[in-house]
């Protein structure tokens, strides 16, 4: 016998979805978040995750810098780093589209639960071709406590010709674990 599957009749996926232009991170090596403001929210309450729970995220926006200029993306909730491209050298690009595609899965709940990430980071380089990296990781997460995602971006150089920015992310989610 099969267990169905009903969606509430009122149910929205969608979590977050941006609607105004981050600040442009430029000339710093601080850690910086790249999300701009928008509606809904990235905060997930405390005991509010089940196991099986699974989430997809989209941002991009526009990126400069020059050869072998450096950069770090972390993707972080309350601090504690999900995932991260580790520190990338980049190949030269100027005002450049880029993109991250997220997916995370809840593994195990609980004060030592556990959470899948994985994405990719790709940008346009100035030659017209495309440059990616791929990032995956599984760290020990806790559901017990209010979590709330966030993106950053770290420079390895102070530089004028480094910058980025967001002008759109959206966040949902793509696994429910209810059955009604």
């Amino acid at each position: 016998m099969s267990t169905s599957i009903k969606v509430p009749p009122k149910y929205n996926p969608g979590l977050y979805a941006q609607t105004v232009q981050s600040p442009t991170v430029t000339n710093t090596t601080t850690e910086t978040s790249i999300v701009g403001t928008g509606v809904g929210g990235m905060m997930i309450p405390a005991n509010g995750f089940s196991a099986g729970d699974s989430f997809h995220g989209k941002i991009g926006g526009v990126i400069s810098h020059q050869n072998n200029d450096q950069l770090t993306i972390n993707i972080k909730s309350n601090g504690l780093v999900l995932a991260t491209t580790g520190l990338i050298d980049l190949t030269a690009s100027t005002s450049q589209g880029w993109e991250i595609e997220l997916d995370f899965t809840i593994a195990a709940i609980g004060a030592t639960g556990t959470i899948c990430t994985n994405g990719n980071f790709a940008y346009n380089r100035s030659t017209g071709s495309l440059e990616g990296f791929v990032f995956q990781d599984v760290v020990n997460f806790d559901t017990t406590v209010e979590n709330t995602l966030d993106i950053t971006v770290q420079w390895g150089q102070a530089k004028t010709e480094d910058q980025i920015y967001s002008s759109n992310f959206v966040l949902y989610k793509t696994y429910l674990n209810q059955i009604l």
